[in-house]
């Protein structure tokens, strides 16, 4: 059986989240000013996986080599507009 969880971020350049290994982002969005991910997971999985992800503004300079896979973008009500990648 599958579930939906959501993984909080922080907006900060480079972050590390953990997910149950398989885990398959969907999407990233705002929750109350807060970016997060939903991911389809499946709870009985007991293993950990670490997964890096980017959140860069808009104009960020970046090395497209590290960032891996684009998952979403979001708006902050500041005006502030940033994208979001993760890494496999």
């Amino acid at each position: 059986m599958e579930v939906i969880w959501k993984f909080p971020l922080k907006i900060i350049p480079a972050q590390r989240i953990e997910m149950p290994t398989g885990a398959r982002p969907l999407c990233v969005q705002l929750q109350r000013d807060v970016p997060c991910i939903w991911a389809q997971v499946s709870p009985e999985r007991t293993d950990i996986t670490g997964r890096w992800v980017y959140i860069l503004p808009t104009g960020f300079e970046f090395n497209c080599e590290i960032t891996g896979d684009y998952l979403g973008t979001f708006q902050m009500a500041s005006g502030y507009v940033y994208h979001v990648f993760i890494h496999p």
